[in-house]
């Protein structure tokens, strides 16, 4: 994102999918959390870049052109129209806090090189089928093969990269796998064609291999990825409608994640995080940072 002009450090988790490379000259990020679905503006006539400092922020925040976000927390879903400053210094990192933030760049660049290994079996399966059979039926038999071979082969990677996540976060209290299985979480499903079975029976399959509890019956109509499978529970009678369910939550750079318990109708643009269990039986959201005490038909506490 550099190459596009986008003005960041390696300190910096955000989402690459909101920072189009047609605004990324807009932007100043250094040492922050941008969460899912950020978006900035970019009125004409603005020339300063929006700016956002040693904050956190929410799920789905929007900031306005020229903003500048200072040491600040940023709740998801808001309007953020004016600046936001805190002129206290920024401490300096020890250097074991360095070296835990260089060996994620590590895991990174291990585990994108590892990625590319993962090619390797449908690649050689279509390359004998090739050189074996010169029909192109058998061409085209053998091209879906291995399409199928290559899905199973990420799910299966996804499956060892979470593994890797939880031993090396319990056990090491090392939380830089876990980060890259997160950003992975929402991307091999979607390349391994996951979104074929969505709102079929077919699909609870896939979370149980993953690690989540499926307790009945399941329906899942998509548009956000889940995250952390094997902290995912739901419950009987589930119907995810566009929203997000995830096992994790972040406050600044410190990641947090526990059991999460879906239930009931989840609606568009709801987001259920770590720690919360919902109830049975009862309608969540839309466009709204869900709790366990939380339903369409609540009333909001005074």
């Amino acid at each position: 994102m550099w190459f596009h002009g986008l003005d960041t450090d390696f300190e910096t988790l955000s989402d690459p999918y909101s920072f189009p490379p047609s605004k990324m000259n807009g932007i100043k990020l250094r040492r922050s959390f941008v969460s899912f679905g950020f978006s900035f503006g970019d009125q004409e006539g603005i020339k300063d870049k929006v700016e956002i400092i040693e904050s956190s922020i929410g799920y789905r925040v929007f900031v306005e052109a020229g903003v500048k976000i200072h040491k600040a927390l940023l709740r998801p879903q808001v309007y953020a129209e004016a600046s936001m400053y805190d002129e206290h210094e920024y401490t300096h990192k020890t250097l074991m806090e360095k070296l835990v933030e260089h060996a994620h760049e590590v895991v990174v660049a291990i585990e994108f090189v590892a990625l590319f290994w993962t090619l390797v079996p449908s690649f050689e399966l279509l390359s004998w089928i090739v050189n074996h059979y010169s029909s192109p039926a058998v061409f085209g038999v053998g091209l879906f093969v291995a399409l199928v071979v290559q899905c199973f082969v990420w799910t299966c990677y996804l499956w060892i990269v979470q593994a890797a996540s939880v031993v090396t976060s319990r056990l090491m209290k090392f939380d830089g796998v876990y980060m890259t299985f997160i950003t992975l979480g929402a991307s091999i499903p979607v390349w391994s064609f996951w979104w074929l079975f969505w709102g079929t029976p077919m699909f609870p399959l896939f979370l149980r291999f993953m690690g989540s509890k499926v307790e009945g019956r399941l329906l899942y109509h998509g548009g956000t990825a889940l995250q952390d499978y094997f902290n995912l529970t739901f419950a009987d009678k589930t119907v995810i409608d566009d929203g997000k369910v995830i096992g994790h939550s972040a406050v600044f750079k410190r990641l947090r994640y526990g059991p999460t318990r879906a239930a009931g109708l989840i609606q568009p643009g709801s987001i259920v995080i770590a720690g919360d269990s919902l109830d049975d039986g009862k309608e969540y959201g839309p466009w709204r940072l869900v709790r366990g005490q939380d339903s369409a038909n609540s009333v909001p506490s005074p």
